[in-house]
């Protein structure tokens, strides 16, 4: 992925609220029709809408103070045990365009390891 910088020029009217002039520095924004004019538009309109007095800084995951010991809100409340966890195969389709969909359906096939092993040795005790 290129990393181009454009210089994006927005002027709106302050009474209206309109775009009096937009322009951009890439190959299509000379008449101010391009994704980058768009996408300022949609941040300012974010900005407007969060009610946001300055722009905040964008922190990375490095940045920041690490974050190991706050646990996930995960969404099992209590453990449960290995053999009871059930697997699933992936199954996928291509459509008509030719691009991989997953299928929604639960596959069978596949069982728990760890539950035939307890069922094998369960069995040769018995």
């Amino acid at each position: 992925m290129k990393k181009l910088v454009y210089t994006v020029y927005v002027h709106l009217n302050q009474d209206t609220g309109e775009v009096a002039y937009a322009s951009c520095k890439c190959k299509a924004g000379k008449g101010g029709r391009c994704k980058h004019v768009v996408a300022l538009m949609f941040q300012i309109i974010e900005h407007v809408q969060l009610e946001l007095k300055e722009i905040p800084d964008d922190l990375t995951c490095t940045q920041l103070l690490q974050q190991w010991h706050v646990p996930r809100n995960d969404e099992l409340n209590e453990p449960i045990l290995y053999e009871d966890v059930i697997f699933e195969r992936a199954s996928y389709t291509k459509d008509i365009s030719g691009k991989k969909r997953k299928n929604l359906k639960t596959c069978d096939s596949v069982i728990n390891p760890a539950s035939q092993y307890l069922q094998k040795v369960t069995s040769e005790k018995i």
